[in-house]
């Protein structure tokens, strides 16, 4: 019972025009309004924390500027480890305009599947899903195709499996095109944690016991379907990480009979596969280009070769990825020691919001 307004003049449409209508659904979760904690008492893998008190963690109670760095209490800082360009003796700032996780935001349930992916790639021009084709087909676990024939060019052969191989300039395309935004790398706290106190150590459901690195034995692998035969049912939390491949979005809340947030390796707000699966992209708060982003929203266009043509994102060069992935261990909540520089990898994707 979902209607849709479109005033299709405004995009030059006439009223005789023959028009094709395609409807890409993505299920989202709501992260509400509120205060929150980032880091996690540890000090650990550059971790945020207050001034120089590498113990304790930081709160964010609202969208205004932040000093970085320094040594005051009331400064959001982290570990000195040479990776931000902020330490106890040099400050930068925060902009109000960078979203710090306070104010509502929907975002992505699901890490980005590869059948979202190629729905992507099979809407735009020939030249533009060129330049955004991973071209990884059968490399641990990508299974998107090209097929020569159009309409259906691209195909992926597990749709529901998390996409791996992506770019962030891939990433950034995809929510330009679906009127989204990348997230930040607080966004990112916030959404595992939601407004609970922190737990140090913890993964994304809120403990610090993970299921260990002997691989999971799957049912149905590849397909709608699949599932985990042999999934933790207690308080480890699940996890794909130490080898194997992607698994399918959502499959350990579907693997285990009314599974607790552990269980479904989920966030506070029902998000899944915040940690491990595939490794995450986020803005990074350690340089200039990542504080000057913005809460702007993709408008649907993308440039000719299919690069999102928003400024703030195209200027991008050094992002942080979060969570951990299949290829590696997974990472507590608040490691952010992981930076990346433009360039696609076997166990790369992505989640994206929007803020209303």
């Amino acid at each position: 019972n979902v209607e849709l307004q479109w005033n299709y003049g405004a995009s030059g449409v006439a009223d005789g025009d023959p028009v094709a209508v395609s409807v890409q659904a993505i299920e989202m979760v709501y992260s509400p309004q509120g205060a929150f904690w980032v880091g996690d008492g540890t000090g650990a893998d550059n971790a945020f924390n207050p001034g120089i008190a590498t113990g304790s963690a930081f709160q964010i109670t609202s969208e205004n500027q932040l000093t970085l760095g320094g040594i005051s209490s009331s400064n959001l800082c982290a570990n000195n480890n040479g990776q931000d360009d902020f330490n106890n003796s040099t400050t930068q700032i925060l902009p109000a305009a960078f979203p710090k996780g306070f104010q509502a935001f929907y975002a992505m349930k699901y890490e980005m599947s590869q059948g979202q992916y190629a729905d992507f790639l099979n809407k735009l021009t020939i030249a533009q899903a060129a330049a955004r084709f991973p071209n990884a087909n059968g490399s641990v676990g990508h299974t998107i195709s090209n097929t020569g024939t159009a309409p259906s060019l691209y195909v992926a052969s597990a749709p529901d499996r998390a996409c791996n191989w992506i770019d962030f300039v891939d990433l950034a395309a995809y929510a330009d095109w679906a009127a989204l935004r990348p997230l930040t790398e607080l966004e990112y706290e916030k959404l595992c944690r939601g407004d609970r106190p922190v737990v140090q150590g913890e993964y994304a459901w809120g403990n610090a016991f993970i299921h260990g690195s002997t691989p999971y034995t799957l049912a149905n692998s590849g397909l709608p379907n699949e599932t985990v035969t042999d999934p933790e049912t207690g308080v480890q939390g699940n996890a794909q990480h130490n080898g194997g491949s992607p698994l399918r979005n959502g499959v350990f809340a579907a693997s285990v009979v009314s599974p607790t947030q552990a269980n479904a390796g989920a966030g506070y707000t029902g998000a899944l596969e915040l940690t491990g699966n595939v490794w995450e992209i986020f803005i990074w708060t350690g340089n200039a280009t990542g504080r000057a982003f913005t809460v702007a929203m993709g408008d649907g266009n993308l440039a000719a070769n299919g690069a999102a043509n928003v400024a703030a994102w195209t200027a991008m060069t050094t992002l942080v990825v979060r969570g951990g992935s299949f290829f590696s261990s997974s990472r507590p909540v608040s490691m952010r020691s992981v930076q990346i520089s433009l360039g696609t990898g076997n166990s790369i994707g992505g989640r994206l919001c929007r803020t209303l």
